[in-house]
């Protein structure tokens, strides 16, 4: 009919069917291109130019693997959260069929170590069927497999070394923690019979008789980084059916490439223990937005800008004070305090009008001429031990490094720096008990400068893992990978 339109068609739904086979492995019928496309990460490898020279080109790496005839994708167990977030993002219904993998049972007391309870990583094990799991200079990794393979003495488990010589002493040592452990390589082949529960082998290795990694149940690769070869992926792939998690020094920084393989395969959980029983310890961002106060020139002195933005700025250091002390008196801050960090001594001696009887902790010694009795005895005050661990106090930025924060329960930033707060990796070393360290960030918006910088702070809180309270660590990072797909030319795809 004329001045009339025919009602649109429908959009057709689109839906992702992922499905949990019967004999392990996780696949994905139909996965979308631009799902795909999520899903891949990109290496840079040297190229000649036609004009001449050498540079280095964008390749394209699948972190997915394609079965049969394109119908269906192969996803690693652990990747299979990512995947269904990736297939979300892109607008597409998820279905989720088959036998997926429940949690394990709580493994009895009486079947742990004595004397080694590295509780955050049994339950890591009991709730993720991946995972990577960072150690410090003091852990022993041999350790932490030996406590996965004795809290549950039903389940098999793989132990996958780079060299054959380490075959050898990590059964040695698994031995010597009470576990029957053989080993098995391309140069040791141990009988049919001789393989037992708990078997420590090369990639290669996996292939021996008796090992039978489709069937195993539990794999634990102690080097996450060497295990990325090409050789070794496939050899990994024959573990379909196991719980996968890769050990890696907490020193070792992988290239991006590598960490996006990594978190391909053993999936995006992760856990950090810097030392046997103990963890490290998270943090909780709360942003607070300040508005109002000055509003400088981008092109002004950055001294004169922050002493008038931010260290002497009244209305400001209100607000500071007045946050301070609404987390002082919050419930949860009776059994630690609670720190005002602020870039020097003079943004912390102008909150003394404001914070009234708070010390102030400085590094070294502060020149007091000039300064009133009631601000020598705050600074005199920081000297003593109980205002350094468990009281409410002003700390400068160079003084945080030395700051016991055991004790402590809310951060209150407001240096307008960038980046991390100045704090040493042993000064997160807690009980895996411990509760969370409460960020609260001011987040300033009346300058250009203040904004990059919030900005810039932000998004070093997500890099290191700190989230907002409430927020999922899993869901975090996986937000985090998807957001930083590396985007490559038409020509690498």
């Amino acid at each position: 009919m004329t001045g009339t339109s025919s009602p649109a068609a429908p959009a057709a739904r689109r839906d992702v069917s992922v499905h949990w086979g019967e004999l392990g492995g996780v696949f994905v019928e139909q996965l979308p291109a631009e799902v795909r496309d999520l899903l891949a990460t990109a290496c840079r490898v040297p190229a000649q130019y036609k004009a001449g020279g050498l540079g280095a080109k964008p390749v394209r790496v699948d972190l997915t693997r394609v079965q049969g005839f394109g119908a269906w994708t192969n996803v690693p167990t652990g990747f299979e959260p990512a995947v269904i977030a990736a297939c979300r993002r892109a607008g597409y219904q998820v279905r989720v069929t088959g036998y997926v993998p429940e949690r394990l049972p709580p493994p009895s007391p009486t079947r742990l170590i004595p004397g080694l309870p590295d509780t955050a990583l049994l339950d890591l094990v009991r709730a993720h069927p991946g995972g990577v799991v960072r150690y410090g200079p003091t852990v022993d990794p041999v350790v932490l497999v030996a406590q996965v393979a004795t809290a549950w003495p039903d389940m098999t488990v793989a132990v996958v070394v780079r060299r054959v010589a380490d075959t050898l002493r990590v059964r040695d040592h698994l031995r010597e923690l009470g576990i029957d452990a053989s080993a098995a390589s391309w140069r040791y082949r141990p009988c049919v019979g001789d393989v037992g529960r708990v078997v420590v082998c090369t990639p290669p290795g996996l292939s021996t008789d008796g090992v039978n990694p489709e069937w195993r149940q539990i794999v634990v690769a102690m080097d996450a980084v060497e295990m990325l070869a090409a050789r070794d992926q496939w050899c990994f792939s024959h573990c379909a059916r196991a719980r996968a998690y890769g050990l890696l020094p907490a020193a070792v920084t992988p290239a991006p490439v590598e960490r996006d393989l990594i978190a391909a395969y053993f999936g995006l959980t992760e856990l950090t223990i810097p030392a046997h029983g103990r963890v490290e310890r998270r943090a909780e961002v709360e942003w607070v937005t300040f508005t109002g106060g000055v509003r400088g020139r981008p092109t002004d002195d950055p001294v004169e800008l922050y002493r008038r933005g931010i260290w002497e700025h009244r209305t400001r250091n209100a607000r500071v004070a007045t946050l301070a002390r609404r987390h002082a008196a919050l419930p949860g801050a009776a059994a630690g305090g609670v720190v005002v960090m602020v870039g020097g001594v003079d943004h912390a001696l102008a909150l003394l009008d404001h914070l009234a009887g708070w010390p102030v902790v400085a590094a070294g010694k502060v020149n007091t001429t000039g300064l009133s009795p009631t601000r020598i005895t705050a600074l005199t005050a920081a000297t003593s031990p109980f205002s350094r661990t468990s009281s409410n106090a002003i700390v400068t930025a160079a003084a945080m490094p030395d700051l016991d924060l055991t004790g402590i329960s809310v951060l209150v930033r407001v240096d307008a720096g960038t980046g991390l707060p100045p704090i040493r990796p042993s000064q997160l070393v807690v009980p895996a008990d411990a509760t969370p360290l409460r960020l609260v960030d001011l987040a300033d918006r009346h300058h250009p400068g203040f904004r990059r910088a919030a900005r810039a702070r932000r998004a070093s809180y997500t890099a290191r893992g700190w989230y907002a309270p409430g927020v999922d660590q899993l869901a975090g990072r996986i937000d985090r990978f998807l957001a930083t797909r590396p985007v490559l030319p038409r020509s690498a795809r």
